[in-house]
């Protein structure tokens, strides 16, 4: 049961609503951001995947200071984004 807040694509909307995404918390940005990078952001460390079909690529980086500073940008693009 951990709670999370992800930031999706504007056009996931309407796929989400189909979902239940219980303890999540979720807002979207405009299409025009859209990437195919995920960033996830858990304790000391970052994940960065690329969801890319012919090669998936994942790359972990273990460090406090990566990690406050992911933080701090994933804040930033969370006030900006919309319900």
């Amino acid at each position: 049961k951990i709670r999370t807040r992800i930031i999706f694509n504007k056009s996931e909307k309407q796929e989400n609503k189909n979902k239940r995404i219980s303890l999540s918390e979720i807002r979207y940005l405009p299409e025009k951001y859209s990437s195919p990078l995920a960033v996830n952001i858990y304790g000391d460390k970052v994940a960065i995947i690329l969801w890319s079909k012919e090669n998936p690529f994942a790359v972990v980086i273990k460090n406090k200071e990566i990690a406050d500073g992911y933080r701090k940008h994933f804040e930033i693009m969370w006030k900006i984004s919309k319900n």
